[in-house]
């Protein structure tokens, strides 16, 4: 089947208009001094708690959520490609238009000065350093937010996702592959990118965290045990702790349980055995 690549400008404003924003600005109220919030972290992470605990520090602020993953749901041809057994196609048909509408959503963002939550790997440094100018320039209070997630346990998070979607069909809920390239790519990126980001004159504050929102660096205390945000992502890559393990070792069963009876793509496959080179580094250490 053919798919649409390269939606047309107007039919992508009439998308935004008549579906995202109602969708997504619902609950947006704008604020005399916004925050904008710059999560990153490479992709199987786990956000949300970190996400959840970045809310609670800033009561007053009601956020729009803003994630280009999420926007790939309202392309035209959505539907069809979640069936597609190239677990690619959605992904690469979808990407263009997430970009367009995430760039849309941001500028209505800005021109109402609604406080804002926005997702992404860090991956290329051009991407959150743009974003953090544009919303300092309007006034902004501009906040970096960090995960330090291990290797092992955010590319189980995106093996994992993906097997439970393609297992339990929902559609809230499709199959999502994340390429090994792009999770690596972000991985050995972000700890460089949250750094130059926290070192900006557009950033007043950086904040690291773990999966479960426990602040480990926060440039705006009076001391901290670690001396950078390299450093303390670094430190918690490097010792996950034994519940982080426990939940991966879990995670690993269940995968192995799932592979063993689904229909899978090649690129799943080799994603699996990278996995499982992983977990056995994990158990040789």
């Amino acid at each position: 089947m053919e798919f649409v690549y390269d939606v047309a400008e107007a039919r992508l404003e009439e998308i935004w208009q008549t579906a995202i924003r109602p969708d997504v600005f619902a609950a947006a109220a704008a604020h005399p001094q916004p925050v904008l919030v710059l999560v990153g972290a490479q992709p199987g992470s786990g956000k949300t708690r970190a996400v959840g605990a970045a809310r609670r520090r800033h009561p007053d602020q009601a956020f729009v959520r803003l994630d280009t993953d999420d926007m790939r749901r309202y392309h035209p041809d959505f539907a069809q490609l979640a069936l597609e057994p190239d677990p690619l196609a959605m992904p690469e048909a979808t990407a263009e238009a997430a970009g367009w509408w995430t760039r849309r959503s941001i500028r209505h963002a800005i021109e109402s000065r609604y406080p804002v939550i926005l997702e992404g790997t860090f991956r290329r440094l051009s991407v959150p350093s743009g974003s953090a100018r544009d919303f300092a320039a309007a006034g902004y209070t501009v906040e970096v937010l960090a995960l330090g997630v291990a290797e092992k346990i955010s590319w189980a998070g995106c093996v994992a996702r993906y097997l439970n979607a393609l297992a339990n069909p929902d559609p809230e809920d499709v199959p999502r592959w994340a390429p090994v390239e792009i999770h690596d790519a972000a991985f050995r990126s972000m700890p460089g990118v949250a750094q130059t980001l926290a070192d900006s004159d557009d950033v007043e504050r950086a904040v690291v965290t773990d999966r479960d929102g426990v602040v480990h660096h926060d440039s705006a205390a009076a001391a901290n045990p670690l001396a950078d945000v390299a450093a303390a992502i670094n430190e918690l890559r490097a010792h996950p702790g034994s519940a982080a393990l426990d939940i991966l070792a879990s995670d690993l069963a269940r995968i192995r349980r799932q592979a063993a009876h689904l229909p899978l793509a090649d690129v799943v496959l080799e994603g699996l055995r990278h996995l499982e080179d992983l977990a056995a580094a994990v158990d040789q250490a």
